[in-house]
């Protein structure tokens, strides 16, 4: 078996073995990677060692909230999911807010720098939008 090949083999093996113990585990009342907002929030937090200050604006903590509770809401069977989604969310969404708030406690000149009109790229992923940029 390749090596390739047999990292895809292992990876559907952990994937299937985590949707199954969420299945078992459900009747029990046990829920595997619950993905809620403050969870999230803290998880950060804790790794940075101090508290996010994005984390009480209200209009993005309402979009994170709904985001984490219709994750939240997914049946048992679908832990693999919720794990990937949970991870997801971390990286991509609460990651950058990291590195902005950093930007802004290294250099808070920036808010005072007038934005006259925005430029919004939006794209899928792989079209070339990263190059427009």
């Amino acid at each position: 078996m390749r090596k390739a090949t047999l990292s895809i083999f292992v990876t559907k093996i952990i994937i299937l073995f985590l949707d199954l113990l969420g299945l078992l585990l459900s009747p029990l009342g046990i829920r595997l990677f619950d993905v809620d907002a403050q969870s999230l929030v803290t998880g950060i937090e804790k790794k940075l060692g101090r508290q996010l200050q994005i984390a009480e604006n209200k209009t993005w903590r309402y979009g994170l909230e709904l985001l984490t509770k219709k994750i939240g809401n997914t049946p048992d069977h679908f832990v693999s999911s919720r794990w990937l989604l949970k991870h997801t969310i971390t990286d991509s969404l609460l990651g950058p807010l990291v590195a902005i708030e950093a930007a802004l406690q290294r250099h808070p000149e920036i808010l005072n720098i007038p934005i006259r009109r925005p430029v919004f790229i939006t794209g899928v992923g792989r079209n070339g939008s990263t190059l427009l940029q």
